[in-house]
């Protein structure tokens, strides 16, 4: 074979490889163009708000504790039970607030009610939104001790975070009691010691001499 027949087929294969590997990389920039990017999942809210703010929350434990809130018409909140009195408005909308922020941290729907403890819950927490009242049910604290099994105003079985949910519990042991002012002592006068009259020495009479 002729050197120069050689060299054309050496050319020839580069040319064939050269444009193999430039139309391989086109296909795999096309490829990674057109596949869609992965995105997170958005977080999933506990109670379905749906950016509203409850109107009143109710929390009951299965030992017996009770503590209910209520937002007024003039956006006060107000405490029903233990017993009826003003809330402290921080706190009401610090728990308010806690309640929308809750997230669920995981869905288990292959786990029955009671291993999760939702057959007889721990906790009921209900809220209500735009007139409606949810319901979520408070199980047994998972095996990592770091969540609560929570059944959904939906049915689902889920996780949630421990110190999260804590924080709300909190109230059922410590409600929100609106302070009242006390008011400052006032002065009294100190009442001077009363004089003791003097008590008179009876007089003995003066003795005549004997005549």
């Amino acid at each position: 074979m002729r050197r120069s027949t050689i060299i054309s087929i050496l050319l020839l294969l580069a040319a064939i490889g050269a444009y193999y590997f430039i139309n391989q990389r086109k296909a795999e920039k096309e490829t990674a163009t057109i596949a869609p990017e992965a995105t997170e999942a958005p977080p999933m809210h506990l109670f379905e708000a749906q950016g509203a703010t409850p109107s009143s929350l109710r929390i009951e434990a299965q030992s017996g504790e009770i503590i209910l809130l209520s937002r007024s018409a003039i956006d006060a909140w107000q405490l029903i039970q233990p017993i009826k009195a003003p809330a402290d408005p921080a706190s009401a909308e610090a728990a308010a607030s806690q309640v929308t922020a809750l997230l669920i941290k995981d869905t288990i729907p292959s786990l029955s009610l009671s291993d999760a403890g939702l057959q007889n819950p721990q906790y009921i927490i209900a809220a209500t939104f735009n007139g409606i009242e949810q319901t979520v049910k408070i199980g047994d604290v998972t095996p990592t001790e770091s969540e609560y099994y929570a059944l959904t105003p939906a049915g689902t079985v889920t996780t949630i975070d421990k110190t999260s949910l804590d924080m709300l519990l909190g109230l059922l042991t410590n409600p929100p009691y609106k302070e009242t002012p006390t008011p400052a002592p006032t002065a009294t006068e100190t009442p001077l010691p009363s004089q003791t009259p003097e008590t008179a020495v009876p007089t003995q009479p003066e003795s005549t001499p004997e005549q």
